[in-house]
């Protein structure tokens, strides 16, 4: 039995500082603190360290976590793994020897994306599967259609497991597995992420002892710092005649992009509010004829727009993100509405309509909406 007073003396002679330069490309922000990417979840300054605590923005958004909990999220280990690996003094290197990690981008096994695909093949095929049928009656009742999940590659799996449940030591998850439906990422062609979106959310204490609530988790290995969701459904031709719209979550991008593809319109995800944009993804944006950014709160749609120069903000209406839009079937009136503002000059209206025009006469079954605003050009 390990006492307190043992584990305050491993937790004082721990160089929480030299373990977290190990991992993370930290700089000072101020005077006994520094900053840098998250070892687990990359983006810039997310994660702040002094010697004797940290927090994560994205992964412990709490008040000063102690180095016990560090060492146990980046190692995946118990409580007593930890603390037998800090007393051993086994990553507390000298400065001298630190190694700086950009982010977690470069920690991806080479083999991860063909072990990550075989899983997704197998959960794409059983997403159509007449045993179990949960993830399609979930995507039906979001308002996704069958040809969205085929163009997105989305897969279904009974039983995933929620973040923060692996217990190492014994070799066996504290809460059990759930349904969840697979959202594959892709960068260069290459899948690099896979999103776990369950059927429900749910409440649960971790291996930590901490209550959680979530509605979605990731395969394990999984890259998201610096990719976009949806990239492999662009129509990758004439930007300049097309709108871009750049928002929160995947299954927003796949609304949006089954209501209006067809009307010259693409989209992108950003993944989640705290994600950044890279220079890559800037410099491909700024090729779009329009700019569209959509965002829950107003706060992260201008740092987006901060970004993206020129770039045309909008919010949530009345909390409604476009899923919600899309199953109210008004997504594509309020497309429409965006961009007939962003219109400056008769050409520009003179071009969406006929963008919307074109559209109506393929089989895209554009909602109500839609037509009703294009019905006030005429």
């Amino acid at each position: 039995m390990i006492d307190k007073l043992q584990i305050q003396d491993v937790k004082e002679r721990f160089d929480l500082l030299s373990y977290a330069g190990q991992r993370s490309e930290l700089r000072k922000v101020a005077a006994k603190e520094w900053a840098g990417p998250c070892p687990m979840c990359g983006g810039n300054d997310r994660f702040h360290v002094r010697a004797d605590g940290w927090f994560c923005r994205h992964c412990k958004n709490e008040p000063w976590q102690d180095a016990i909990s560090l060492v146990q999220m980046i190692e995946n280990c118990t409580f007593t793994d930890a603390l037998a690996r800090m007393a051993g003094n086994a990553f507390a290197l000298p400065p001298e020897r630190r190694r700086a990690v950009a982010s977690a981008k470069s920690e991806q096994p080479a083999d991860w994306a063909n072990k990550a695909g075989a899983i997704l093949a197998t959960a794409q095929a059983a997403l159509y599967s007449e045993n179990d049928k949960r993830g399609a009656e979930y995507l039906t009742k979001r308002g996704l259609t069958p040809a969205t999940w085929r163009r997105f590659g989305l897969g279904y799996k009974a039983d995933c497991g929620l973040p923060g449940t692996w217990n190492a030591e014994t070799k066996e998850r504290t809460y059990p597995v759930q349904p969840a439906i697979l959202m594959p990422w892709f960068a260069g062609g290459r899948l690099v992420a896979i999103r776990y979106r369950f059927l429900e959310p749910h409440t649960y204490t971790d291996t930590n002892g901490k209550e959680q609530t979530n509605k979605q988790g990731a395969r394990f290995g999984s890259v998201f710092e610096g990719r976009l969701f949806g990239g492999q459904c662009l129509a990758r031709v004439c930007e300049d005649l097309r709108t871009l719209v750049m928002c929160e979550g995947e299954i927003n991008a796949m609304s949006i992009c089954q209501i209006a593809h067809e009307t010259k319109i693409d989209a992108l995800s950003i993944g989640g509010e705290s994600s950044h944009l890279t220079p890559a993804m800037v410099d491909y944006a700024r090729q779009f004829r329009h700019i569209i950014v959509w965002a829950d709160r107003q706060d992260v749609a201008k740092n987006l727009m901060g970004a993206l120069p020129g770039a045309y903000g909008v919010s949530s209406p009345d909390g409604q993100d476009a899923n919600d839009l899309l199953q109210a079937g008004h997504l594509g009136g309020y497309l429409t509405a965006w961009r007939f503002q962003m219109c400056k000059t008769a050409a520009d209206r003179r071009a969406l309509y006929f963008d919307l025009w074109d559209a109506t006469n393929t089989d895209t079954g554009l909602d109500a909406g839609t037509l009703q605003v294009m019905a006030s050009f005429e």
